[in-house]
């Protein structure tokens, strides 16, 4: 059943960006005759990679120096496994230049979630992540000050005559 919905996800991932389903069906899946092996979680990762990729190509389509330089989406092959009810998962992206500055801007979501069931007690879902962006600090908190000064109501009290 667990292969059956990556499977499905694979397929939606590839429909939606063009790419072959078969592709997309023998990465996440692989049994033999006698028993269900685990998902391959590189190969899926393989064709993610392509998805990304091709949807990256398509979303800069028609800008003569577009903004968005990489985007990646991946399984965490450690991490992730089925069986133990465990999955973790990371997007990144990089920016070619944002508002505040021409240099690159790059960002990174990671999360992970796990099914544990305690001793005679209910399952629970165990959830963590981390956000980290790498930028120029000073351009942004500057930028940020004049969208601040820009805003259309009081930030700060008026002072008593």
């Amino acid at each position: 059943m667990k292969s059956l919905v990556f499977t499905f996800i694979a397929i939606m991932l590839a429909s939606s960006s063009g790419l072959a389903f078969e592709g997309a069906i023998e990465a996440s899946t692989e049994s033999t005759a006698t028993e269900q092996k685990s998902i391959d979680f590189s190969r899926v990762n393989q064709v993610l990679k392509k998805i990304t990729n091709a949807a990256l190509v398509e979303f800069n389509t028609g800008y003569q120096d577009p903004a968005l330089q990489s985007v990646e989406l991946k399984f965490d092959e450690e991490f992730t496994d089925l069986d133990l009810y465990r999955v973790g998962a990371e997007v990144s992206a990089t920016l070619k230049r944002s508002l505040w500055s021409k240099k690159p801007t790059t960002g990174f979501l990671r999360a992970q979630a796990e099914i544990k069931t305690p001793q005679n007690k209910a399952p629970e879902l165990v959830v963590g992540g981390e956000l980290g962006v790498k930028t120029e600090t000073v351009a942004l908190l500057r930028h940020a000050a004049k969208i601040c000064r820009s805003c259309p109501f009081e930030s700060h009290p008026q002072q008593a005559a």
